[in-house]
């Protein structure tokens, strides 16, 4: 009998053993999800930090491009006015002008198409004429600047001229 309670006993301590055991091993897999989890929201955090570091830095060079088409587009303009149209010189500034462009796409940047009537989230009002149709109220006259956008942003509006309502006698809508 005294060799059972022996048995039992250590049974009793083996079992006490085996559940301490099993409340360390429960507490080491907590211990591992929670690294686990904290590892990848830090590793998602750097990707994210790091893909923002690289759109940021270039994004200064995406707008300097886009000032070379501002200044290869003005080049042209003058040379039409000029009636310089159609000369080799001319020829080459709208094959660079199609090569920026290009250049441009081929990132993910495009020129953002005009529409008809004023959008304020793709562009900017640099000037308002007075108009006396009410048809025309709001209404793009004319592009100053073309405008470019990527699929996450707007890189530069496109500077439009806004037709604003007048009724004779100055009221405005």
């Amino acid at each position: 009998m005294r060799q059972v309670r022996v048995k039992l006993m250590q049974l009793e301590e083996l079992s006490q053993r085996i559940a301490g055991l099993e409340e360390l091993f429960a507490e080491k897999m907590r211990y591992d999800e929670q690294k686990e989890r904290a590892f990848d929201e830090l590793y998602n955090e750097l990707s994210m930090y790091k893909n923002n570091f690289v759109e940021q830095s270039l994004l200064g060079v995406y707008k300097d491009i886009i000032l070379l088409y501002d200044n290869v587009t003005r080049s042209l303009q003058e040379m039409t006015r000029e009636e310089q149209a159609g000369t080799d010189l001319a020829e080459f500034a709208e094959f660079v002008l199609t090569e920026i462009v290009e250049i441009l796409y081929r990132r993910g940047i495009e020129l953002i198409d005009s529409s008809e009537y004023f959008d304020a989230s793709i562009q900017r009002a640099v000037a308002v004429e007075y108009v006396s149709e009410p048809g025309l109220d709001n209404k793009v006259l004319r592009v100053v600047r073309r405008g470019f956008r990527s699929e996450l942003r707007v890189i530069r509006p496109e500077e439009v001229v806004v037709a604003r309502y007048r009724a004779e006698g100055g009221e405005q809508a």
